[in-house]
């Protein structure tokens, strides 16, 4: 008989944890959480052929280099569509 299990989501990225203490941990510096201005949030982010800064030009997922409290971060705007 299959057992019913409890997990723990972040909410901005949906990586899930088996205890509420390691998703906790992680959804305080997640990338994708607004509060840590990280280039998945920033409204600078160019997505084309490759990921750039808007502002400094240069690539933004570079592997083994986190940007976090970017002095350079803009919320996107979405004026009235929601």
């Amino acid at each position: 008989m299959p057992k019913q299990i409890i997990r723990y989501q972040c909410d901005f990225c949906n990586r899930h944890y088996s205890k509420k203490y390691d998703a906790a941990k992680h959804e305080k510096g997640c990338l994708r959480n607004p509060v840590n201005k990280s280039c998945s949030t920033c409204a600078n982010a160019i997505y084309n052929i490759d990921a750039i800064c808007g502002v400094t030009g240069e690539w933004i997922f570079v592997k083994c280099r986190t940007v976090k409290h970017c002095k350079d971060w803009l919320a996107y705007d979405f004026g009235d569509e929601y």
